[in-house]
C-alpha cells in the first residue's frame, strides 16, 4: 500500500505547488483519497499546508501521517476501532494543525473514499500540546487552563476546590518546566509561535 500511496499523495499534493512566502489560503483543506490509495481531489489550502508540514526538520514526514489516518479511518468503518482518526502537526510557520480523516459515504462507484481535512488548531489544543510536551501533570494541565482564560488565583482555587497556595505550588511547577517566570510569559509561550505568523502574513488572529 505505501508506495502507490506515496506516490498517490505526491501527485496530488505536490501537482500545484504554492511558494512558502506567501500567506497560507484561508479556504478549506481537503484531501479526497480513493479505493486504491490514489489522491483524487485536494484543494489548494490542502496543498500549501502540505507544504509547510513537509518543509519542517526533524519531524515526521505528513505522507506518512496521512497514510495512517485513512487507515484509521477504514479500520473504525469496519468496526474494528472506535478511535476517532486524528493526528496533530506543526508547520514551518509555527501554525499547529489538526488532521482529521473519514470515509465517505454515497454512490457505490465511489466506495471506500476517505475525506482528510486539515484545519488550525483551536487554543485549547494547542494548550494540550504544550501540556504534553512539558510533562505536566494532570492537575498542573487544569490550572494552566484556567490561565489561559484569564482566571486569577482565587478563581483558581475555588474552581479547583483547593487552597490559594495550593494553586501557587502548581503554578511554580508549571512555570519550572515550561522555563517561564509568570503568568504572562507562560500565555506567551502558548500562543506566541501560533498566532505570530499569522500576525506577520497580515492574517487576522481573530478568525
Amino acid at each position: 500500500m505505501a508506495p502507490a500511496f506515496t506516490r498517490g499523495i505526491r501527485t496530488g499534493l505536490l501537482a500545484q505547488p504554492s511558494p512558502r512566502t506567501q500567506p497560507v489560503d484561508m479556504g478549506p483543506a481537503v484531501v479526497i483519497v480513493d479505493a486504491n490509495d490514489r489522491i483524487v481531489q485536494s484543494s489548494e489550502r490542502a496543498r500549501q499546508l502540505y507544504e509547510r508540514m513537509a518543509a519542517l526538520p526533524g519531524w515526521a514526514d505528513p505522507l506518512h501521517m496521512v497514510q495512517a489516518l485513512v487507515s484509521g479511518a477504514r479500520r473504525q468503518a469496519r468496526g474494528e476501532t472506535d478511535q476517532q482518526p486524528r493526528i496533530r502537526m506543526r508547520t514551518i510557520d509555527g501554525v499547529w494543525v489538526v488532521l482529521h480523516a473519514a470515509l465517505l459515504s454515497g454512490d457505490a462507484d465511489r466506495a471506500g473514499e476517505v475525506i482528510v481535512t486539515i484545519d488550525e488548531a483551536r487554543p485549547q489544543e494547542i494548550a494540550d500540546i504544550v501540556a504534553g510536551a512539558f510533562a505536566l501533570t494532570s492537575r498542573e494541565s487544569e490550572v494552566m487552563a484556567l490561565v489561559l482564560r484569564g482566571a486569577d488565583t482565587k478563581q483558581m482555587a475555588d474552581a479547583l476546590h483547593v487552597s490559594a497556595y495550593t494553586v501557587q505550588d502548581h503554578l511554580k511547577s508549571i512555570f519550572d518546566k515550561s522555563g517561564v517566570t509568570s503568568r504572562r510569559e507562560l500565555v506567551a509561550r502558548v500562543y506566541f509561535d501560533h498566532h505570530l505568523p499569522r500576525l506577520e502574513s497580515g492574517l487576522d488572529i481573530r478568525a
